[in-house]
């Protein structure tokens, strides 16, 4: 957890929070399976559950759920059929706690995807000047070899296009890798991504991924912090 002792009053990061929050031990498989259904289709998901096989009371717990998440009701039925069978497999977690943090999460990474800061790997391809023929082939080695990350969105990898270097032919920033390799054993991909992302109370409420060329061994003081309070609570 990044936090920052001020006049004895810790301050905690929002996103940190909302992480801490969101490793509850019944929760995270029904929060990623939930996420690839929720991710870009907040405007794709029929809320009607009315001819749905399921007790009256199921019924009204999942029209429940997904107005706390927050689904339009005009949308594709593939998506809410997906949605609902999430939730009936997992009843205990259709609580408004539970689903207000999946809401936050799914939030949170709209907002990454919609940044416009995530990439192909053919334009990080065009970008480095290489060869758009098989233009994964690089950044996959970069991502590989821990240089660089990348989050999965529907089986394609995005690359943050804040971890090239312009004054290195926009190849990753060679102090990423250290970053990375600290964040790894606490941190999947995705949250590596939205930690680079968010305003850092190590960092002056900057983020890491606006700090990373300035202040690269700030960001990695920031990110040994991070991994040591998830692992010591």
């Amino acid at each position: 957890m990044s936090a920052l002792t001020l006049g004895g009053k810790k301050k905690t990061d929002r996103w940190t929070k909302g992480r801490q929050s969101v490793k509850s031990k019944t929760e995270p498989t029904f929060l990623r399976n939930a996420l690839k259904v929720v991710i870009g289709t907040s405007n794709a998901v029929i809320v009607r559950t009315d001819n749905a096989p399921f007790p009256r009371k199921d019924r009204e717990d999942i029209e429940r759920a997904l107005t706390i998440l927050g689904l339009s009701q005009k949308v594709d039925p593939s998506k809410r059929d997906q949605l609902v069978k999430l939730l009936v497999s997992a009843p205990e977690l259709t609580t408004p706690t539970n689903l207000r943090l999946t809401a936050m999460a799914a939030k949170a990474r709209s907002e990454v995807l919609n940044s416009g800061e995530w990439i192909t790997a053919k334009e990080v391809a065009r970008r480095c000047g290489l060869s758009e023929t098989n233009p994964s082939t690089q950044p996959n080695k970069w991502k590989r070899e821990g240089r660089i990350v990348a989050i999965d969105q529907n089986g394609v990898d995005l690359f943050p296009a804040f971890a090239l270097d312009p004054n290195k032919n926009n190849r990753p920033y060679s102090q990423l890798r250290d970053v990375i390799s600290a964040l790894r054993p606490a941190l999947t991909d995705w949250e590596i991504a939205l930690w680079l992302t968010a305003a850092n109370s190590y960092l002056d409420d900057k983020r890491p991924a606006d700090m990373i060329a300035k202040q690269p061994s700030a960001v990695l003081h920031a990110a040994k912090c991070e991994v040591d309070d998830a692992q010591h609570g």
